[in-house]
């Protein structure tokens, strides 16, 4: 259904599959990161696909959207406990 793996406080994936999109899934599994202790300043590389999805959970990005070297577009976002 869905997944979230974070290195410390960098969300490394999140996914959730597309037939349960716009369920209240993504947001389950974030809430389920904040309570496992994830950090006050939490930060991803949002692929352009996503961005709204991260803002709707309160991120904000810190750039404009980049390329890695290897050729992947993602903008830089970061959460931060208020």
């Amino acid at each position: 259904m869905g997944v979230l793996a974070a290195e410390g406080s960098h969300i490394a994936l999140f996914f959730v599959d597309p037939a349960f999109h716009r369920q209240g899934i993504g947001r389950l599994l974030f809430q389920a990161y904040l309570a496992e202790g994830g950090r006050g300043r939490i930060t991803v590389h949002s692929s352009p696909y996503a961005v709204e999805v991260y803002r709707h959970l309160g991120f904000s990005p810190t750039a404009e959207e980049q390329l890695s070297p290897d050729g992947i577009r993602y903008t830089p976002m970061v959460w931060e406990q208020t």
